[in-house]
């Protein structure tokens, strides 16, 4: 469908009479879509940044005392990166900061901002509450645009639960991965020079796109300590061992980084999907086989189709009142071993 979308967009302003308003579309065959490099690396390194400030609202907002203190923080700060952002794109137009984005550094602005974030959520106060930990992954736009999963993060916390969602940058890094991996593939049955400069130049970008979100992650310390997020490589070899990696699409990504929520401790997993979309019902499918691997964790698979669903909100309180039993009936047995 990806391919699709600029195709509908473009007839949609042609008969609105806006032939003259241009459409970019990114994708494996064109990574910055003719807008430049630069324009790749400050659109990365901000939604790394935005990641970071929505994770940290996510593990501050179902704890805060006063309703509403989360999201000003997370809006305040949200405004303060996009003038960041004009600020870097500035320098990322000079030679010299472009230089420095390829080599991953010059992001001391965000690091600084990410800083200032991280004492500010830490600093607003809590209720000590002990909230089970769900991991959310699913279709990369369903998983993070709210109205399409109708608030799924806002209604686990009112159910009970803390939220970790999997990142906005998870599926660019994985497209960079796995196109990079095949052209490696590529390369090892035809040594030419095409592949071998796209191995190279993917295989580039994944270590430059690790180092920021590293650096970056490192700028929300200690408050986000054990919430760093897994490289693309690493989901990509969790998820091999339940969706053959050439296989290609999101499944792997989903089934890759709810194998690393089990793995991290997370005590249920949540995944969305579109009605009726393959890589979601392929996901359903497995998802048996990692609770059997993980002693039965909760794994509660959701279709989107635009309408309201009661049924599919008694399933969300319903899961997380199974995974805070089960929580509390562990820490039980934990304190009575002790």
């Amino acid at each position: 469908r990806y391919g699709m979308y600029a195709m509908l967009q473009r007839r949609i302003l042609d008969q609105r009479g806006l032939q003259a308003t241009e459409i970019v579309s990114l994708g494996l065959g064109s990574t910055d879509g003719g807008l430049g490099t630069g324009v790749v690396l400050l659109a990365f390194d901000g939604l790394v940044a935005y990641d970071m400030i929505q994770k940290m609202m996510h593990h501050t907002r179902p704890y805060e005392i006063e309703e509403g203190a989360s999201e000003a923080v997370h809006d305040k700060y949200l405004a303060q990166l996009l003038d960041v952002m004009r600020d870097h794109s500035e320098r990322i137009k000079t030679r010299g900061g472009q230089l420095l984005a390829y080599l991953g550094m010059g992001l001391e602005d965000y690091e600084e901002l990410l800083e200032r974030a991280q004492a500010e959520f830490a600093a607003i106060p809590r209720r000590d509450e002990d909230r089970p930990l769900v991991g959310v992954v699913g279709e990369f736009y369903v998983r993070l645009h709210p109205d399409s999963n109708q608030n799924i993060v806002r209604k686990l916390e009112r159910a009970g639960a803390e939220v970790w969602l999997a990142p906005l940058t998870e599926f660019v890094m994985y497209s960079n991965y796995l196109t990079g991996w095949l052209a490696e593939d590529a390369l090892r049955d035809q040594p030419t020079w095409i592949n071998a400069r796209m191995a190279m130049g993917k295989r580039f970008l994944a270590s430059l796109a690790e180092k920021v979100e590293h650096g970056l992650f490192h700028a929300t310390l200690p408050y986000m300590d054990g919430f760093d997020d897994v490289p693309p490589r690493e989901v990509v070899d969790l998820g091999a061992d339940y969706v053959n990696r050439r296989f290609g699409g999101e499944a792997i990504c989903s089934m890759g980084k709810a194998e690393d929520f089990a793995i991290r401790g997370a005590d249920g997993v949540v995944s969305v999907a579109p009605f009726n979309c393959m890589p979601g019902m392929t996901v359903t499918a497995l998802s048996q086989s990692l609770r059997e691997r993980h002693g039965g964790i909760p794994f509660l698979c959701l279709e989107y189709d635009g309408f309201e669903d009661a049924a599919r909100d008694t399933k969300i309180r319903t899961f997380v009142k199974q995974i805070a039993d089960a929580r509390a009936a562990r820490k039980a047995t934990e304190a009575q071993g002790a």
